[in-house]
């Protein structure tokens, strides 16, 4: 019994909830904006709820041990064939349908876990993860697109709801993206004396809109916090590296 409870833990902890939500909801508003207006699937709830499930399909075939589900290597095909699963019960255009789930699944999973936990889009070949993180408290993100989502179908202007959310979170990724990016230029000046040769920075958990800072140069070990905007570098710990 014991052993169940525990195995059932670690399957909840592998969920990332929060996470999986941020991918299905951000998948739904994807297919939905992509699908046209002549489809079969155009203007149902189960176009949303197809785009939900999409935006979660590559976690799905993770928990089997398959990771080419996150590899756009393999996306393409795995692509094709759940859009000929789809054609074969609405009739949908299938090239259309193809490229939507295939939009849908890069935008919605690989570029999301790409900009938090990392990410091996070129797996096999290539094992190594990436991650530009910048996704923190996803629950602010994921309580800002059920808004939408709600607003846009009481008011039935699903699509153009849909669009202006993700534009408005395309946008914000951007900022966010923009503004790591100074922080690392103004980190590396900033220490550029002291030849740092790793240089980190992530959202905090802590606060929100707040970035934290790792620098390691051959004497010390800095640790920091800086805002999002205006970029203020705050170095709240200095460790001497012991040689």
């Amino acid at each position: 019994m014991v052993e169940i409870v525990a195995e059932l833990n670690k399957l909840i902890g592998q969920l990332y909830l929060t996470h999986s939500i941020l991918h299905a909801l951000i998948g739904g508003c994807i297919f939905f904006v992509l699908i046209e207006k002549d489809s079969r699937l155009s203007g149902r709830y189960v176009t949303f709820l197809l785009g939900m499930f999409l935006g979660v399909f590559p976690d799905i075939l993770k928990f089997f041990g398959d990771l080419t589900s996150h590899s756009i290597i393999f996306t393409p095909f795995y692509s094709f064939i759940l859009a000929l699963m789809i054609y074969k019960v609405y009739h949908v255009k299938i090239l259309d349908t193809w490229i939507a789930i295939l939009v849908t699944i890069v935008g919605s999973h690989i570029l999301i876990d790409l900009l938090g936990n990392g990410v091996a889009p070129f797996y096999p070949f290539k094992k190594e993860e990436y991650s530009f993180y910048i996704i923190a408290h996803e629950e602010l993100y994921v309580s800002f697109l059920f808004v939408g989502i709600i607003v846009a179908t009481i008011l039935k202007k699903m699509k153009s709801g849909f669009r202006l959310s993700l534009c408005i979170l395309f946008i914000l990724f951007c900022m966010i993206g923009v503004s790591k990016i100074v922080l690392e230029d103004k980190l590396e000046d900033y220490f550029r004396e002291e030849e740092p040769y790793l240089t980190i920075t992530y959202p905090t958990n802590i606060n929100w809109f707040e970035w934290e800072f790792q620098v390691r140069t051959e004497e010390y070990f800095y640790t920091g916090t800086s805002s999002y905007f205006p970029i203020k570098i705050d170095i709240q710990r200095e460790t001497e590296v012991i040689k």
